[in-house]
């Protein structure tokens, strides 16, 4: 991800493109751990974006050994 969350004792900030900051702001709203979420999986495979196909994705094995994959796009 483009993003990154910089945690202090009573806030956080949300670092990087207004696109990637827009959906870690609403994950985190919804109650959304970020750092406990990325601790616990591995990333495997990231595709970039493809401008032909205006989409890019990654692919994640979780902690009991499944795995999820995130695309995001027009």
């Amino acid at each position: 991800t483009s993003a990154e969350v910089v945690e202090s004792s009573d806030s956080y900030e949300l670092l990087g493109s207004s696109t990637e900051t827009a959906i870690l702001r609403f994950g985190m709203q919804m109650g959304g751990h970020f750092r406990e979420v990325q601790a616990k999986s591995e990333i495997v495979k990231v595709e970039p974006f493809n401008s032909a196909k205006k989409m890019m994705g990654v692919l994640l094995k979780l902690e009991e050994g499944k795995f999820r994959v995130h695309w995001k796009g027009a």
